[in-house]
């Protein structure tokens, strides 16, 4: 009887098992993050002022989600002095229901590593999306930053 008794029991655990695979193995798809919303833009790029050339420092790039949403990574590209960087997010495909936007409260911030090899003036810009107040995609979205790049200390 013992047996038959544990034959049942994993039998449990592994519907249970299985079951819980349905609620975590959700659909996801990857975006272009929400740079600004509803015109607003608030600390979407935190950098140092200043920087030394040739050293690595960190960029904190923020976007903005409906509340179902979740880091995704950033692309990074370098044209001389001008560093273009694109956030991404990924939230649950299906039948989800999400809470909205609200600055305020849903906001992601990634860190990414920079470096620049020249000195002088160097511009960050944030490539992402807008949205109006309802949450509504209206376009492609530009916030631009620069950092000063000095020389080492002799």
């Amino acid at each position: 009887m013992r047996p038959l008794f544990r034959l049942a029991a994993f039998a449990a655990v592994a519907a249970v098992l299985a079951a819980c695979d349905l609620f975590t193995d959700v659909d996801e798809e990857r975006f272009v993050g929400v740079v600004r919303y509803n015109n607003r833009a608030d600390s979407v790029i935190t950098a140092a002022d200043t920087v030394i050339r040739g050293v690595a420092f960190n960029v904190t790039v923020r976007t903005y989600h409906e509340g179902c949403s979740q880091r995704a990574g950033a692309e990074v590209t370098y044209e001389g002095q001008n560093v273009t960087i694109t956030p991404y997010d990924k939230r649950p495909t299906g039948n989800i229901v999400c809470p909205g936007f609200d600055p305020a409260t849903r906001r992601l911030d990634r860190v990414v590593t920079l470096r620049l090899d020249a000195a002088g003036k160097a511009y960050l810009r944030v490539n992402g999306r807008a949205v109006d107040s309802a949450g509504n995609d209206t376009g492609e979205a530009t916030i631009v930053d620069s950092v000063f790049v000095r020389s080492p200390a002799a």
